[in-house]
Formats: C-alpha cells, structure tokens, sequence
C-alpha cells in the first residue's frame, strides 16, 4: 500500500471510530435521560439517577448500569427493589425500540410490565406507560392481570378459558 492510500484509510478509520463514539455517547445520553425521567414519574419520593458507564478491557468496551439512590451508588443487577428494574428494563427495550424507528413498526408486547411494583408507585408508572406510549407514536400491548392497567388502557380485550375453550371479548376501559 502506498503512503497516500495508507493517508486515506487513516483518516477513514478515525472518521468511523470517532462516529462509533459519538453514535455510542448519543445512544448513551438519550437512555439515561429516558430511564431518569421515568424514574422520576414512578418514584417522586426518592432521588435517583440511572448513570450508564463505559467500561473498556482487554476484550472491548462495555457498558455497566448504576443506580445513583441518595448518593449510594449501586450496580442495576444488586438493586434490591424489583420495581426499579422493571422500570430500567422497559425503559431499555423502548430505546431498544426507538433506535431502530422507521425500519419497525413501532409495537412493543409487553408481559406484566409492572409486576414488581408496589400499590404505591403503581399509578405513576400506569400514566408514565401512557404518556410516554403517546409522546414517541408507540403502541404497547400489554398482557396484564393488573385491573388499574386494564382500566388506563385505550382498548382492552378479555381472554378467559372455560372449559378448555378461550373465550376473547372486549373491556371497557
């Protein structure tokens, strides 16, 4: 390779690797600020902060998830409250969703999305799935026993079993 083609794979390889950086830093920005939002809506009582971190090794980059509660800093797989993992997951699988917006129709199934939650924090998580559903054009259907959830819901469909026979018909929400 001459030195001129050697001058212009250079410049292409730090122009790829100074996108794949800014790609990942958006990506990065845009879930903690999702994740945060929510977590304010479904825990008004408690600061808490969703911080993604790069960590980089001999095998390559990785990112670790922390929860910031009251300055105690916790990796997201020790967290003791399931609630704030079933927030943090959803909110993953809606950046997950929103990345690929165009290329998929923007459907996410979800199955009991809030089984982890208190009656407490229940509310504010069933109008933040609302908002947020409405706010990025995403339909959500939602396998649930949660009557509160039902009841927020823009169309609900009943499925009970008698007999060994499904029955399928619509609740008014």
């Amino acid at each position: 390779m001459n030195e001129e083609n050697l001058d212009k794979f250079s410049k292409a390889l730090d122009f790829l690797y100074s996108f794949s950086e800014f790609t990942r830093n958006e990506v990065k920005s845009k879930l903690e600020n999702l994740s945060n939002l929510a977590l304010k809506a479904v825990f008004p009582d408690k600061k808490m902060e969703f911080k993604v971190i790069p960590n980089r090794n001999k095998k390559g980059l990785f990112y670790d998830l922390y929860i910031n509660t009251d300055g105690k800093i916790t990796p997201l797989k020790d967290c003791k409250g399931g609630g704030v993992l079933d927030i943090i997951s959803l909110c993953l699988r809606i950046s997950y969703l929103r990345i690929f917006k165009g290329s998929l129709r923007q459907v996410l199934i979800l199955d009991e999305p809030f089984k982890n939650l208190d009656a407490v924090r229940l509310p504010f998580a069933i109008d933040w799935i609302s908002i947020t559903s409405k706010q990025m054009g995403m339909q959500m259907i939602i396998v649930t026993h949660l009557e509160d959830l039902i009841h927020k819901a823009d169309k609900a469909i009943k499925v009970e079993q008698e007999n060994g026979i499904s029955k399928v018909y619509e609740v008014k929400g």
